[in-house]
């Protein structure tokens, strides 16, 4: 439980920071350093998303629903634009898009879309989110079918193995014993014929 109040306290001062970063970022003289200094803090906000869950508590961060803030923070002072986006928020979210994971962007979209009129300006940024996306989750996909395979290939290499390892242990063996078996026989056949010979 203590773990989970210093995280609390360390999403709230960087929802501080990051309001700072916005207002900041407003200004074009200020923008690139406070595009990093966001940048910066939604990658602690993914990091810190992806982090092992206790069904206890609630969930330390919902990076969505924090993009969502950021968005509508970038967008107070900005004049309404029917059916577009306005350059200054296409910016950030091109910026967000660069920074973010394809599913949180996703999200954010969907929450967005609630309220706002997304425009035709979006469409093509979303096409390239759900492709990265899906090109990603294929990939993740892919890598673990490939892990698994080279299991089951090391696993059937290792039966291998050890089956013809026994199978020439066995074979040894069935010589050993049939050349004592032949030996003993030899042996017997000796022993039979003597008396034979001592009769004759």
């Amino acid at each position: 439980m203590k773990t989970y109040d210093v995280l609390q306290h360390l999403v709230s001062s960087l929802r501080d920071l990051y309001r700072q970063g916005v207002e900041s970022a407003k200004s074009s003289e200020h923008r690139d350093q406070s595009f990093k200094l966001l940048s910066r803090i939604v990658k602690l906000f993914q990091r810190m998303d992806r982090m092992e869950k206790s069904a206890e508590t609630k969930p330390i961060i919902v990076v969505p629903m924090e993009l969502y803030k950021i968005l509508e923070m970038w967008q107070t002072d900005l004049p309404p634009q029917d059916g577009s986006c306005h350059p200054r928020m296409m910016e950030l979210i091109h910026f967000l898009s660069n920074n973010v994971e394809p599913v949180y962007m996703l999200r954010m979209f969907v929450l967005w879309s609630d309220d706002y009129d997304m425009g035709p300006a979006l469409y093509g940024i979303v096409q390239k989110l759900l492709r990265t996306g899906s090109q990603s989750a294929l990939e993740h996909e892919l890598s673990g079918s490939l892990l698994r395979l080279k299991y089951e290939r090391v696993r059937f290499n290792k039966m291998n193995q050890s089956n013809a390892t026994g199978i020439v242990v066995g074979i040894g063996d069935t010589d050993t014993t049939n050349g004592k078996n032949n030996s003993s026989n030899s042996n017997n056949g000796d022993d039979n014929s003597m008396p034979g010979a001592l009769g004759d």
